[in-house]
C-alpha cells in the first residue's frame, strides 16, 4: 500500500470515506442530522462538514456512538490527548482487528532497522502503575486472536527512578525501546551527561508527544541509534510514521483522511502550519469525521526520497510535554502525574503547578464539590509517592483557564536551572 500510485490511494481513501459516511447516516445520531446516504462521495466532502471539537464528543458520547449491531463489540478507551481534557472513544472489534494488519507498514520500517522480522525484544517505556493505551490494545488482542510471530514485548515505567529503568534496559538488551518522546531525549541526555554506561538499541520509536531536534541528533549521532516516530491518537489509530529517510510522517491516508487548517478552519497551502483535522476511515464504534484532533503541524512539500507516495507531515509542534525536575535530581514524566487521575469519574480537568522544588498545587475541576471532596485526597497522596514525597497540595476550581496562545498545560513546572539552583 505505501508505494501504490497516488490516484489509487485516492481512490481507496473515497471508497472507505462514503463507507464510513454512510454508515454514520444511518446508525450515528450526530450524523444523521447532517447528511443522508450517497451524499458523501469521498475525501473531498468530508473535508466540507463543519469542524467537530473534543468538547462536543466529551459532552455528548451516545451522539457519535453507532448502534448497529456489529459495532457493540469492542474496546472503550481514555484519552487526553493534547488538549488534556479527558475522552472516551469506542473501537468496534473489526477495525481494531484491521490494526494489527495496518500495523505492519509502521513494523516494515522499524524491522529493517533491527535486521529481523519476528521475535525480536521490544521494551515499551510506559506507566509503572497505570496499563497504557497500547497495553490494553495489546491485552485484547491476545484475547482475540493468536499472533505466533508478534515481537517479545516487555515494559517498564517512566514513573520508576531512571536508575532502575536503565537496569532493565541493560538486563533486556532489547532490540527496540519505544516510548514518550520526551522521557527518551532525558533518558540519553541523562546518559551522556553522567556517562552511564546503557545498552544501546538497534533503532528507538517514539509516540505521544515529542522530542528536539536537538534530542533526535544527539541519539542518532553521539549514540547511533536510529529514531523513529508514531503519530497516533486514541481517536485515530493509524495518522502518520517515519520512513527510513526520517524526514516526517508518512500519512496512511487510506485510513485517515487528514487536513491542516488555519483559525478560520479552511485548509492551509502546505508547508505552513495549522491544526491538525483528521476523519477516521475505519473506526465505526465512535465515528469521529472532520475532528480537531487539538495537534499543530504542516505538510511537507515535495516526495520523498524512500519512494512511499503518500504525503508527509511535518513532526508535530503542539505535542511537548513539561518535565517535573525535583530537588534530588531526579525528573518526573507528565504522562506519570495523569496516572492517578486517568480511572476517575468525575474529574473533569487537572493542573499541577511547581511552586517550589518540592512544592505542589494540584488544581481539580470535577463534575461538582462532593467528588472533588472525594478523589483529591487519595489523588493527592499518590502523587506525593509519584514526586519523592514532595508536599501536594489539592485545591477545588470551577474551571481553569487556557493559557498563553489558548493553550492549556496540565503541569506547570519549574525550570530544570531554577531546581538544580535550589539543590546547590
Amino acid at each position: 500500500m505505501p508505494f501504490l500510485p497516488e490516484e489509487r490511494v485516492r481512490s481507496l481513501a473515497d471508497v472507505r470515506a462514503r463507507a464510513i459516511a454512510d454508515h454514520a447516516a444511518r446508525w450515528v445520531p450526530h450524523y444523521r442530522a447532517l447528511f443522508r446516504p450517497g451524499e458523501i462521495r469521498g475525501v473531498a466532502d468530508l473535508a466540507e462538514l463543519p469542524l467537530l471539537d473534543k468538547a462536543a464528543v466529551r459532552d455528548d458520547p451516545a451522539a457519535f456512538r453507532s448502534s448497529a449491531p456489529d459495532t457493540s463489540e469492542g474496546l472503550s478507551l481514555r484519552t487526553t490527548g493534547s488538549t488534556w481534557d479527558p475522552l472516551t472513544v469506542f473501537h468496534d472489534r473489526r477495525s481494531l482487528l484491521l490494526n494489527i494488519a495496518y500495523a505492519e507498514r509502521e513494523r516494515a520500517v522499524e524491522t529493517r532497522f533491527i535486521g529481523r522480522s519476528f521475535r525480536y525484544l521490544a521494551l515499551d517505556l510506559g506507566l509503572g502503575t497505570t496499563i497504557t493505551t497500547p497495553q490494553e490494545v495489546r491485552a485484547y488482542y491476545d484475547r482475540s486472536c493468536y499472533r505466533p510471530l508478534r515481537p517479545r514485548h516487555h515494559s517498564a515505567g517512566v514513573d520508576e527512578p531512571l536508575e532502575d529503568v536503565v537496569a532493565t534496559i541493560n538486563r533486556l538488551r532489547p532490540d527496540v525501546v519505544r516510548g514518550y518522546g520526551t522521557y527518551l531525549e532525558l533518558l540519553f541526555r541523562t546518559a551522556a551527561a553522567e556517562g552511564l554506561s546503557l545498552h544501546l538499541p538497534k533503532v528507538t520509536v517514539y509516540t505521544a508527544d515529542g522530542m528536539t531536534d536537538e534530542g533526535r541528533r544527539l541519539v542518532e549521532e553521539r549514540f547511533g541509534v536510529p529514531v523513529l516516530s508514531q503519530y497516533s491518537a486514541v481517536e485515530v489509530f493509524r495518522i502518520g510514521y517515519f520512513c527510513e529517510e526520517r524526514r516526517g510522517h508518512h500519512l496512511h491516508e487510506d485510513l485517515c483522511a487528514l487536513s491542516i487548517v488555519g483559525a478560520d478552519g479552511r485548509p492551509v497551502p502546505d508547508g505552513e502550519p495549522g491544526e491538525v483535522v483528521v476523519s477516521n476511515l475505519v473506526n465505526r464504534g465512535t465515528v469521529l469525521l472532520s475532528y480537531r484532533l487539538g495537534d499543530v503541524a504542516r505538510i511537507v512539500p515535495g516526495r520523498c526520497a524512500c519512494g512511499r507516495t503518500s504525503r508527509l507531515l511535518s513532526v508535530v509542534e503542539g505535542r511537548v510535554s513539561q518535565i517535573v525536575h525535583l530537588r534530588d535530581g531526579s525528573f518526573v514524566h507528565p504522562f506519570a502525574v495523569w496516572a492517578p487521575v486517568k480511572l476517575l469519574d468525575g474529574v473533569v480537568r487537572y493542573q499541577l503547578v511547581q511552586h517550589e522544588p518540592d512544592r505542589f498545587e494540584l488544581r481539580l475541576v470535577t463534575v461538582d464539590r462532593a467528588t472533588y471532596d472525594s478523589v483529591a485526597p487519595r489523588v493527592a497522596a499518590e502523587l506525593r509517592t509519584t514526586l519523592r514525597g514532595a508536599a501536594v497540595e489539592p485545591s477545588y476550581h470551577e474551571r481553569l483557564e487556557q493559557g498563553h496562545g489558548g493553550k492549556f498545560s496540565p503541569v506547570v513546572a519549574l525550570p530544570r536551572e531554577t531546581v538544580a539552583a535550589a539543590r546547590a
